[in-house]
Parts: structure tokens; sequence; C-alpha cells
């Protein structure tokens, strides 16, 4: 009988030796096969993950382990790595905005593997910027300039507009007419 023993994975050759009373031996030997198939675990965060872009910027990047999986075995030694750095960790990974799927795969001793994965949403929330065409006064409604139609019209008539993760267009929206105190003599908002 084997006495109360743990075997590390791998194989163990047992060896037996019996004496008689004359002191003559004989051994036997054989072998202890030790194989993990027991698949390591692993958990990443929750799907999805959604942020803002930095402020100022149209990407995030990663605080500490926000975006790490977690992961264990039955027997000492396994690695974790992802699709994006091919590293242990998302610690300053620079994600574009939109959404990026990350998977994770823990590779125990043994070589066997385990997945997770879940998706890292960027969203741009900082509006664009827009500076209106100066204020124009005019000595008849005839000579009122007519509204700028798009992008292009509105630029040329003095506005800019811009936003740092895209392009822009402009919309007319509509003129209010206010402060009127006869025909000709009136104020259009745009």
């Amino acid at each position: 009988l084997i006495p109360s023993t743990s075997f590390n994975a791998g194989i163990s050759i047992i060896t037996y030796t019996v004496t008689d009373g004359s002191g003559l031996t004989a051994s036997c030997q054989f072998n202890v096969t030790v194989t993990d198939n027991i698949l390591p675990t692993i958990s990443c965060p929750a799907n999805p993950q959604n942020r803002n872009a930095n402020f100022g910027g149209c990407t995030y990047t990663a605080v500490g382990n926000e975006f790490d999986a977690t992961g264990s075995d039955n027997c000492p030694g396994y690695s974790l790595e992802n699709n994006l750095n091919f590293s242990n960790t998302l610690a300053g990974y620079v994600f574009p905005l939109g959404v990026t799927s990350i998977t994770w795969t823990i590779i125990d001793a043994a070589g066997n593997t385990a997945f997770c994965n879940f998706d890292v949403s960027i969203s741009d929330n900082q509006p664009p910027s827009i500076s209106c065409p100066a204020a124009a006064t005019v000595s008849c409604a005839s000579l009122v300039p007519s509204h700028a139609t798009d992008y292009t019209t509105f630029i040329a008539a003095g506005g800019t507009a811009s936003d740092i993760c895209s392009t822009v267009s402009v919309t007319w929206v509509d003129d209010v007419i206010s402060s009127q105190t006869c025909a000709n003599n009136y104020t259009i908002t745009r």
C-alpha cells in the first residue's frame, strides 16, 4: 500500500522492496500518473462596460485594472492574456470611440484553457462648439441677408462650428421676428 502521499502533476515512480529473513531482497516498480484535466476558471467584468471619452479627447484610457479578468486554477501556475495588447492587464490601454470586443484567456500549467469576453463602449459626450455670424444692420427689409443653408454658407457668412471627434453639420432652424415697431423696423433672430 502507498502511504498517504500527495503527488504532483506528472509521473511519479513508486518502488517497493521486500527483504526476507536471510537479507535477500526483491523490488518492483510502478508509475503513478497525475493528470490535470480540470479547466481553470476565469471571470470578466460585466458586459458591456460603457465609458465617456476622456475630456478634451476622442479616446478613453483604461484606469488600473477596471477591464482586467481574474482567474484561478486547482494547480499552481497559470497565465492570463487579452486579445488587445496580449498582456495580463489593460491598464493604460487607449480605447477608440465605439465598441471594442475583449477576449481574455487563461492557460494553466497543463495547457487547459478557458475564455471570457465583454465589450467596452466609448462614447463622445462632449458637445460641438458654434459661433454665429456677426449681427447685421440693414436699412431695408429687402436687404436682410438670406440664412445659411449648410456648413459652407454658414462659414462664408462668418460663422464657425467644430467638434473634436467628428465632422459637424449646420442646420438653419427658423427666423424669429421680434421688436417690430413698423414694417421695416424689427429684429430677426436665427
